[in-house]
């Protein structure tokens, strides 16, 4: 589980997996790096906190998907009412994941969307985020995949 959470919050900051090292985080996906931004960090640190975990390693079932969830609402990818939306995704993509692999992220990307999405439920009828596993762990298998 802990590799799956450290997937998803990568795929949000448009990586395939984590690494920590003395004061940097950096990502690597299709074998190109993708350095993570002050933001993104500070993103994830927040996320962490709001699940009370202090580092990644410290997700599991029941709060990874918040955790996934709180990263998609930093990265503007759910709107006020709690709905995931797949064409701001492409976006992310675009800026960080290497030409290489682009096509075959975004692929699996929308097809996790279409499939696993229409299921989350609303801000505030789904407190435990329950409802965003399903695409949490697809978008997880899909960067496995391809990154």
């Amino acid at each position: 589980m802990i590799k799956t959470v450290t997937s998803l919050v990568v795929l949000l900051l448009s990586c395939a997996s984590l690494h920590r090292g003395a004061e940097a985080v950096s990502a690597k996906c299709g074998g190109a790096d993708v350095d993570l931004t002050e933001k993104q960090i500070t993103n994830i640190k927040e996320c962490l906190k709001l699940v009370g975990a202090e580092t990644v390693h410290d997700l599991g079932i029941e709060n990874g998907a918040c955790f996934f969830k709180c990263t998609m609402e930093k990265k503007g990818m759910i709107d006020d009412k709690g709905v995931p939306h797949k064409e701001k995704m492409g976006d992310l993509i675009d800026m960080a994941i290497p030409d290489t692999v682009k096509g075959q992220i975004k692929a699996g990307l929308e097809k996790c969307f279409d499939e696993e999405s229409k299921d989350i439920k609303m801000k505030g009828d789904d407190d435990m985020c329950s409802t965003f596993l399903p695409l949490a762990m697809c978008v997880h298998s899909t960067f496995v995949k391809i990154c």
